[in-house]
Parts: C-alpha cells; sequence; structure tokens
C-alpha cells in the first residue's frame, strides 16, 4: 500500500486543499496571486486536521480512532522506538469498554481509541 495515499489523513481537508488548488486553475474570477503561498512551495503538503474513523462493530460494539495526519506505521513498529513515549490505558476490549490515549515525547496525543457498547448522548 502507498504511505502517501490521502486515505492517511483527513480526509476533508486533503478535498479543501485539492478544490482550492484547482479552483485557482479554472475559475477566472477566482484573484491569481503573483507568488503562491508559502505552503504551497512544498511539495508535499502539510496537513493539520485529525483522521477519525467510527464504526459500529459485529456485537453492538462501537469503535472511535482519532489520530493525528501521519503517515501509516504499523503500531508494532511505532512501539518499539525509543521515543515512542507512552500509554494511558483503561478497561479491555472484552469488557464494557476500552480507551486508549498515546501521548508522545513532546506530552502531545498522538492517538485516542475507544471501543464500548455504551453510545455518548449529543
Amino acid at each position: 500500500m502507498d504511505q502517501w495515499t490521502q486515505s492517511n489523513f483527513n480526509s476533508r481537508e486533503v478535498g479543501q486543499l485539492l478544490a482550492s488548488t484547482m479552483l485557482r486553475l479554472f475559475d477566472p474570477t477566482v484573484e491569481n496571486y503573483t507568488e503562491p503561498p508559502e505552503e504551497s512551495m512544498n511539495l508535499i503538503p502539510m496537513y493539520h486536521s485529525s483522521k477519525v474513523q467510527a464504526a459500529i462493530l459485529p456485537g453492538g460494539l462501537n469503535y472511535l480512532h482519532f489520530t493525528k495526519p501521519n503517515l501509516n506505521e504499523p503500531l508494532e513498529k511505532m512501539m518499539t522506538q525509543q521515543n515512542y513515549g507512552r500509554e494511558l490505558v483503561t478497561g479491555t476490549a472484552d469488557g464494557p469498554g476500552y480507551f486508549r490515549v498515546h501521548i508522545n515525547k513532546y506530552s502531545s496525543i498522538e492517538t485516542i481509541t475507544c471501543l464500548t457498547k455504551q453510545v455518548s448522548g449529543s
């Protein structure tokens, strides 16, 4: 699988960046800039929004996973790195609920994973 695929990033943010780029190319009413914005000078776009995955699994389990925009790396490989950070875990996957937060070496949240039979009321 190609690690640079847009599936590793927030699809809404990818779409907005693509649309704004294409709009400047094809819409004559959009004001053209004499210099491209600083970020467009990068060959690879920088994304900022988290990627969210949610699903209802068999057995009535609700799955929710948030991650920072990044290249997809297997969890086992990341955990072996010295600068992995730490995890805060409560519950178990076969119990009433499981919650995991991965905090990197800079004390910033990398991922949040939740598996539960309960649904949060909106």
